[in-house]
């Protein structure tokens, strides 16, 4: 990347998530550890590592590219994340639509407000999500939103976000409601209650 870095500018989040302005005026996200270079001079493209949220500015006549990992996200105007966990690229859209793809040349998947798709490596095409994961942004949107979820999922989900695993008295009941980030002690208390179960941190 030196030889063109006249052209591309690096951003990234160590300690903490961080939001940054981009010269378009589009408005990114990182999720801490993430890294994101961006070019904004005849095109708007931005490659990445890590989880970024993008709320796009709109300028139909250019359109915004994302190159993350071996996968290829093209949109107008739109608000979405991009994830590269392992070997595979997940994108979800909050809103508006979003081209997903391999690369430039290859089909990809269309995706609008409220989908998600994972392309898996070696794959040629991203697979759309039979059930998008609204909690795959629970980081940018502040909270999580279950709805009848069993509470074996909730769970899972809980621990993915805050890497700490989770035992309960009874994991088939379910769960409906919306739950800020910001307090998992209030989480657990509240699900303790609403549910008449005991939640275990192992």
């Amino acid at each position: 990347m030196h030889s063109g870095s006249r052209q591309w500018t690096e951003i990234s989040a160590d300690a903490s998530q961080q939001e940054f302005m981009l010269p378009d005026g589009t408005c990114v996200t990182l999720a801490q550890g993430s890294v994101l270079s961006y070019r904004m001079k005849d095109e708007r493209r931005v490659k990445m590592e890590g989880k970024v949220f993008f709320d796009v500015a709109r300028d139909e006549a250019r359109p915004f590219e994302v190159d993350a990992d071996g996968a290829f996200v093209r949109v107008l105007g739109t608000e979405f994340m991009v994830e590269t966990p392992d070997d595979k690229v997940k994108v979800y859209v909050a809103d508006g639509k979003v081209l997903f793809a391999r690369n430039e040349s290859t089909d990809g998947v269309i995706l609008t407000k409220g989908m998600s798709a994972t392309l898996e490596a070696g794959d040629d095409t991203p697979v759309t999500d039979v059930v998008p994961d609204v909690n795959s942004i629970a980081w940018k949107r502040g909270s999580f939103i279950f709805e009848d979820m069993p509470l074996k999922d909730v769970l899972n989900c809980l621990s993915k976000h805050y890497k700490t695993s989770f035992a309960a008295s009874d994991l088939s009941k379910r769960l409906s409601g919306e739950f800020y980030t910001d307090d998992l002690d209030l989480i657990i208390e509240l699900i303790e209650s609403a549910l008449d179960v005991t939640i275990i941190r192992k």
